[in-house]
């Protein structure tokens, strides 16, 4: 029983391990006392959405306006793409080159890591802190299903027709039949009524799919469809003048940025606050001191245009427009009272610093 509940114990400890994203380092002497971690970077998520439409002429559409009084059918098969919406959100990876060493020569400090093993923390928790998680890209999907003829119930007078131009006109005498058994069960003027209203409403889904079929053959067709696709930018520490992010076809759709078939969709990335580092020395960076690295971030201005048509522009923080600073080791080790910090997983910026 003993060795079943210390099992019980040691599975539960694993299930809350494996549920948190935190990861805590503490300094040892096996190591001698040095912990390895890295801070986050920019990246940038752009989402495009977009509708194709395909239309399908009628068979009978030549006669749609003289027999049903239709008078703008579709005239021939097409399909055409509209780009409806850009929007970007930001998030951060682990920037390799930031990958540091710290070497605290006590085993009083500790680090916590994200899952990406980005710093987020010393010397205590972060858990007020979560992961920016980046909205999943919605699935495609149809907004309008194209009418199809699986329901249609032609006359054999109309089947047995030898010219276009008779089975239109007699595909159209069926639809005002249909109306009229439509009309007649409205005002109860039929003696064969189902008897309940359950009976009532399939009758009429059937006369509704049967008139929507036949007057396809006149109208036309037409099919809607939302697509969704997610371009990946990681931006440099310069500014970004109008780059090729995609480009966009009425006849193609989404379509990559070397396809010339379709049209430029411009990205400008331009620094808002750009930090500057100030030394003594300009040839020192804040990387070649020792201690523990944390960021200053900058921001810029993401713009996305076409033909001159701007479709998004937001301000977001930039690691890359910012520069990189270091606490001092010993701010950490103090045996009385240790610092305590805490960094934000998206820029690795300090959120609060306490003794």
């Amino acid at each position: 029983m003993k060795h079943l509940f210390l099992l019980f114990i040691l599975f539960v400890t694993l299930s809350l391990s494996a549920q948190t994203e935190w990861q805590k380092l503490s300094a040892t002497k096996a190591s001698d006392f040095g912990l390895n971690y890295t801070l986050p970077k920019t990246i940038i998520y752009i989402d495009a959405e977009y509708t194709k439409t395909t239309l399908k002429a009628g068979i009978y559409y030549r006669y749609a306006e003289k027999l049903l009084g239709i008078a703008n059918p579709i005239l021939e098969d097409s399909v055409f793409f509209s780009l409806d919406k850009v929007d970007g959100e930001s998030t951060a990876i682990a920037d390799p080159n930031s990958a540091s060493m710290v070497q605290f020569k006590s085993t009083i400090p500790y680090l916590v890591l994200n899952s990406d093993g980005i710093l987020c923390a010393v010397n205590c928790s972060p858990d007020s802190l979560t992961k920016n998680a980046v909205k999943p890209l919605p699935q495609n999907y149809v907004v309008q299903e194209a009418i199809t003829n699986s329901e249609l119930s032609l006359t054999e007078e109309t089947l047995a027709s030898g010219s276009t131009a008779k089975m239109a006109e007699l595909a159209a005498k069926q639809i005002f039949r249909l109306r009229e058994s439509r009309l007649d069960l409205i005002n109860g003027d039929n003696d064969h009524l189902p008897k309940d209203g359950e009976g009532l409403k399939v009758i009429f889904e059937q006369l509704d799919k049967q008139e929507k079929a036949l007057t396809a053959l006149f109208v036309g067709t037409q099919r809607v469809e939302k697509f969704f696709v997610r371009t990946k930018i990681t931006p440099t520490e310069i500014d970004l003048n109008h780059k090729v992010l995609f480009r966009f076809s009425k006849h193609f759709g989404f379509v990559s940025a070397d396809d010339l078939s379709g049209e430029p969709v411009y990205l400008d990335i331009k620094a808002t606050d750009r930090k500057e580092f100030l030394a003594a020395d300009p040839k020192s960076k804040p990387s070649d001191k020792k201690g523990l690295i944390y960021n200053i971030p900058g921001k810029g201005k993401v713009t996305i245009s076409r033909n001159n048509n701007q479709l998004f522009e937001q301000e977001f923080t930039f690691t890359q427009f910012g520069i990189q600073a270091n606490f001092p080791v010993d701010l950490f080790t103090r045996k009385k009272a240790p610092a305590k910090a805490i960094l934000h997983p998206i820029t690795g910026a300090i959120v609060s610093l306490m003794q």
